[in-house]
């Protein structure tokens, strides 16, 4: 799976990143995964308009820059799919 998160939404990007989180549970339910279980398909997180973000944050680096900015999708990632990774995408 590939899911498409805007690096520079901020504080708006709440209810996007609830929606994410509601999406993914769907899509494990829909593969068979029990809510507890975890999905064995790889999910890559693409931090998009990575450009856009001042140099401090994007020295952080995209997996640590989601954990920071995305604490509940990158820890439901982390706790639901045994492969997953962020990435960042600049135009």
């Amino acid at each position: 799976y590939v899911l498409l998160a805007d690096a520079t939404a901020g504080e708006e990007q709440d209810r996007t990143v609830a929606t994410y989180v509601h999406l993914l549970q769907g899509m494990k339910r829909a593969r068979g995964h029990a809510p507890s279980a975890w999905a064995d398909e790889p999910l890559a997180l693409v931090l998009t308009k990575w450009d856009a973000l001042p140099q401090d944050d994007q020295a952080l680096g995209p997996d640590a820059f989601a954990q920071e900015y995305l604490p509940l999708l990158s820890d439901f990632v982390k706790s639901n799919f045994t492969r997953s990774r962020a990435f960042a995408c600049s135009a």
